[in-house]
């Protein structure tokens, strides 16, 4: 999970979403001027590292959605482990 964290663009990318409430594939292209490969890339990351939520959308489209609460265990472990 910190791996996909130690990216300046995944960090954008969650903000984007979070921002949003979701975002699609295309809408995360448009806004960050990505390719199709790279954005397809950064959002894996994220999406294995269990950061966000990936459902269908209408054809091929996917639609992403925050994971605020695996987010907050990573935060409270790292309060415990600083702590």
């Amino acid at each position: 999970m910190l791996n996909a964290l130690s990216s300046e663009t995944r960090i954008e990318i969650l903000k984007f979403i979070k921002a949003r409430g979701q975002a699609t594939t295309p809408e995360i292209i448009d806004a960050f001027g990505f390719d199709k490969s790279k954005a397809s890339r950064e959002l894996n990351t994220l999406r294995s590292a269990g950061l966000i939520h990936e459902t269908k959308g209408e054809g091929p489209t996917k639609v992403y959605r925050f994971n605020a609460p695996r987010l907050e265990m990573l935060k409270g472990l790292l309060d415990e482990t600083i702590s």
